[in-house]
């Protein structure tokens, strides 16, 4: 892609909106993006106080693949992350339909993920 659309520039920057991002490296490659994500929540960081015990905490800063346990753990879902997709060129200028896939199941497990902390972080 060689330009980020308005409406998604717009989505991303309205200050009524929240903006979830799991891994600090997501921010950074917004930023790369020239996307203000400025008010990005880490949902790493929601997680130690929604329970009891701040181990899953250490432990999930460890893990190979941080969004996939914390899905399985916090929100029952199991998501399948193929390595061929990870490791696929996603600069290409056309993105193939597993990268599309695994990006919009990234956002949808981020999105229940945040959703189900902030509520009982409320």
């Amino acid at each position: 892609m060689d330009y980020i659309p308005q409406t998604l520039k717009d989505l991303i920057s309205d200050p009524n909106g929240l903006v979830a991002v799991v891994n600090c490296n997501d921010s950074r490659y917004s930023r790369k993006s020239y996307l203000d994500c400025s008010r990005a929540i880490e949902v790493l960081e929601l997680a130690p106080s929604s329970y009891s015990s701040k181990i899953y905490y250490q432990i999930g800063l460890k893990s190979e693949n941080v969004l996939k346990d914390l899905a399985k753990n916090i929100e029952g879902l199991n998501i399948e992350k193929p390595r061929f997709v990870e490791t696929s060129d996603w600069k290409a200028r056309v993105l193939i339909v597993e990268q599309i896939r695994y990006a919009c199941l990234d956002a949808y497990a981020t999105y229940r993920i945040a959703h189900k902390l902030l509520r009982m972080n409320a």
